[in-house]
C-alpha cells in the first residue's frame, strides 16, 4: 500500500520540478503574435499563430480619403487567428467611410476561409491629441460588426504623458493595446524609459518589439505587471 502511494507524489514531485525549469518568459511566449507588414511574402508568414496582417494605408486629406493597397492580397493562410491592419496617415478621417473599406477587407479573406477576429488601426495619435483619438474609436466601434474585435497600436508617449484616464477609455473602448517599442527598423532611443513607464500601467496592454532586436529582459520586466498580455514581433526579413 505504502508503495502505491509512493508513485503519484513522485510524479507530482517531477511535474512540479519541471514547472519551476520553465523560463521566466513562458507565459509571454505563449502570448506571442506577429505584424505581418508589406514586404513579407506568404511563404515568410509565420505558421499557426495570431496574425495582424497589413492590407494598406487610409489618408485623409482635407475632404478626400484616399486609400493605397499594400501587404499580402487575401489568399489561404494557417493562422489562429487573424487581424487585418490598417495604417491612418494625415488627418483622422470619418469613421463612417473606413468601416467600408475594412469591412469589405474581411469579406475578401473569408473567401478564401481565413476566418478575420477582428481589424487594427495604426494611427500615431499626437498624446496631446489623444482624447480626440478617443472619440474617434468610440465611433469606430460602435459601426464596426460585433464579430469583429477592435486591435490598436500605440505610442510609447502615450504611457509616459498621456492622460491616465483617457487611456482607460480607449482600452474600455478597444480590445487590446499594442505599444509599439520601435521606430522604423530601430528601437525607440531610450527604451528603457518606455518599459519602466508600462511596468506599472494599469490598463491591460500589449508589446510590440523588433523581431531580430533582443527583447528577454524586458520581458521579464513586463512580466511582473498584472496588466501585461503578451508580445507582437515586428516580422523582418
Amino acid at each position: 500500500m505504502l508503495l502505491c502511494n509512493i508513485k503519484p507524489i513522485l510524479a507530482q514531485l517531477f511535474a512540479i520540478s519541471l514547472f519551476l525549469l520553465l523560463p521566466a518568459n513562458a507565459l509571454a511566449n505563449s502570448s506571442t503574435a506577429y505584424w505581418v507588414w508589406a514586404g513579407i511574402l506568404p511563404k515568410d508568414v509565420p505558421e499557426n499563430n495570431r496574425l495582424y496582417i497589413y492590407q494598406g494605408a487610409i489618408k485623409q486629406e482635407s475632404e478626400k480619403l484616399y486609400f493605397t493597397r499594400k501587404g499580402i492580397y487575401p489568399s489561404p493562410l494557417k493562422a489562429k487567428e487573424v487581424y487585418l491592419a490598417f495604417r491612418l496617415q494625415g488627418e483622422l478621417p470619418d469613421p463612417d467611410k473606413i468601416v467600408k473599406i475594412t469591412t469589405d477587407f474581411v469579406n475578401q479573406w473569408q473567401q478564401h476561409d481565413v476566418a478575420i477576429t477582428g481589424i487594427q488601426l495604426d494611427f500615431d495619435s499626437a498624446t496631446a491629441k489623444l482624447l480626440s483619438y478617443s472619440e474617434f474609436l468610440k465611433q469606430y466601434r460602435s459601426q464596426l460588426p460585433k464579430t469583429l474585435k477592435l486591435s490598436i497600436t500605440g505610442l510609447g508617449d502615450w504611457v509616459l504623458y498621456g492622460n491616465p484616464k483617457t487611456l482607460k477609455e480607449i482600452s474600455e473602448t478597444t480590445d487590446e493595446i499594442i505599444f509599439q517599442l520601435y521606430q522604423g527598423r530601430k528601437p525607440l532611443p531610450e527604451i528603457d524609459r518606455y518599459v519602466e513607464g508600462l511596468a506599472t500601467l494599469q490598463v491591460p496592454f500589449k508589446v510590440g518589439f523588433l523581431s531580430k532586436y533582443p527583447y528577454q529582459n524586458y520581458i521579464d520586466v513586463l512580466n511582473k505587471n498584472e496588466y501585461f498580455k503578451g508580445i507582437v514581433l515586428f516580422v523582418q526579413k
